[in-house]
């Protein structure tokens, strides 16, 4: 393909994701009344757009399976169990570490549980498809030849979106999250195994078991 046709092409699928990560992050999780739905839809529509855009790259890959939709499960409640003694031994010390979960809390209160409980399974799928299959899948075809380098890459452009809702301590925690889910799609082969972790984790601590103080 010729360079120009080939850069208009990349526009064509950079332009509209570019858009939609520039709503979500910098502009929904910055105004709590919109933040469940409107992440919902956005996360819904990059996600889509992430599996049409990525059609015929298959690494990781998205199988639909029971064996992978446990051990998603078991990671997701392992990471939970983590995150529930930072926040009662290094949180205790550092407030400000748990700092973004309490705003997240405090519009997630804003919505009847439902809304929240679908919202989150959106914003899981969609989160994960984006940024941690089809964005990873190209930046190891770009030239980086290496899933783990492309793994750093798009984990460190994952928690830079974050700066945009301006909580550095949210964009850290998502430079550790990311990293996570990522290392589990390139781990297991299949995204599928990252969406069920991210779900799990993100309904225990933000719906049902929250954590200490919250």
């Amino acid at each position: 393909m010729p360079p120009l046709r080939a850069g208009i092409r990349e526009l064509g699928v950079w332009g509209p994701a570019a858009v939609l990560i520039v709503l979500a992050y910098g502009v929904v999780m910055r105004n709590g009344a919109w933040f469940w739905p409107g992440m919902a839809v956005l996360m819904a529509v990059l996600g889509a757009w992430s599996l049409w855009e990525g059609r015929g790259h298959h690494h990781p890959a998205l199988c639909v399976s029971l064996r992978d939709g446990l051990l998603g499960a078991s990671l997701g409640v392992a990471l939970y169990a983590g995150a529930w003694g930072v926040s009662v031994t290094v949180g205790s010390v550092i407030p400000a570490l748990t700092s973004g979960l309490a705003v997240v809390l405090e519009w997630a209160a804003l919505y009847p549980l439902w809304m929240q409980v679908v919202s989150i399974a959106f914003i899981a799928a969609g989160e994960e498809l984006f940024w941690r299959r089809f964005l990873l899948d190209r930046l190891y075809h770009w030239g980086l030849r290496s899933w783990w380098k492309a793994l750093v890459v798009s984990t460190v452009l994952y928690a830079s979106v974050h700066l945009f809702t301006g909580s550095p301590w949210l964009a850290l925690a998502a430079l550790g999250f990311g990293t996570v889910w990522g290392a589990i799609a390139l781990w297991t082969r299949n995204s599928w195994t990252a969406i069920v972790c991210h779900l799990v984790y993100d309904l225990l601590i933000f719906v049902w078991l929250k954590l200490p103080g919250y």
